[in-house]
């Protein structure tokens, strides 16, 4: 058997010490055959030895014997190799994780969500965005987060199914799966938490905006953190890159966490207020 705490034991042959960093080699029935030196350092999660901060020592690899863990948790102390408890991201945090950097990857992008041939495409981006997160490898297979579902709409005398709409997003009395409101708003927003405006109908935004929000970005603008398709160039835009804006364009600009005023020029600057916006995060699992 080990000596010192928090032993891993390997089932027939040796086993190690996490608490000084030592592998210990027994035989078959039980006898010390040989050791390697007392390191200090302890064993990861995948088998690896390292220097864990608490030695005092700079955090690195070591190259020692690798350990097979036993079939049960029962042969570790406390049933883990961490010397202390990790809290893992929750699903619905790795989600949301992976929502924000889709959004900042598409930034730039002018023809997936292109508006040439009609329509607004910023809810049809947040649903798109949504389902390839859903999909990516970070998230468990048997896992998949609920997506928000497509509403069915008569048009031209036939039913369709839609992606739902920035007003949608932004009714605050409209359930929509796993994503709920977060009752602070914009000044409370996230890193994958969609926000939307037009709700209200009539209201400062008409029918509406949606985007997702992301880390915030440094700049001359505050606030650089809602990206979406825009239907127009951001504001701050010089005149050159406006003129040859494709509608459309991913964007990442401070809609919705706008105060009165926030444009020097006309039209009045009341699009993307914060007060207008709401904000919906995802909360299953």
């Amino acid at each position: 058997m080990c000596q010192g705490q928090s032993a891993i034991v390997r089932d027939g042959s040796s086993c190690g010490s996490t608490s000084s960093g030592t592998l210990y080699t027994l035989d078959k029935d039980g006898n010390l055959t040989s050791q390697t030196p007392d390191t200090g350092a302890t064993i990861s999660w995948t088998g690896q030895w390292y220097y864990p901060p608490s030695t005092g020592t700079e955090v690195a690899s070591l190259s020692l014997p690798g350990i097979d863990f036993a079939p049960t948790g029962g042969a570790i102390a406390g049933g883990s190799p961490s010397p202390k408890q990790i809290a893992l991201p929750s699903l619905q945090s790795r989600y949301r994780n992976e929502i924000a950097r889709l959004a900042r990857r598409y930034v730039g992008n002018t023809q997936r969500w292109n508006e040439r041939y009609g329509g607004n495409k910023c809810n049809l981006f947040v649903h798109d965005v949504l389902d390839e997160a859903a999909q990516s490898q970070d998230i468990p297979s048997l896992l998949v987060p609920q997506r928000p579902p497509k509403y069915w709409d008569l048009q031209f005398f036939s039913w369709y199914a839609r992606p739902i709409s920035a007003a949608d997003w932004a009714t605050t009395d409209k359930p929509i799966a796993c994503w709920n409101k977060v009752p602070g708003g914009p000044d409370d927003a996230q890193p994958g938490d969609i926000l939307a405006t037009g709700w209200p109908p009539g209201g400062n935004d008409d029918t509406g905006h949606v985007g997702i929000v992301v880390a915030p970005e440094q700049g001359i603008v505050p606030n650089l953190r809602f990206v979406s398709a825009s239907s127009v160039a951001p504001y701050f835009w010089p005149p050159l890159m406006k003129q040859s804006f494709v509608p459309g364009t991913i964007t990442v600009t401070d809609y919705g966490f706008r105060s009165p005023g926030y444009a020097p020029e006309p039209p009045p600057a009341n699009q993307g207020l914060k007060a207008d916006s709401k904000v919906r995060r995802f909360s299953c699992y």
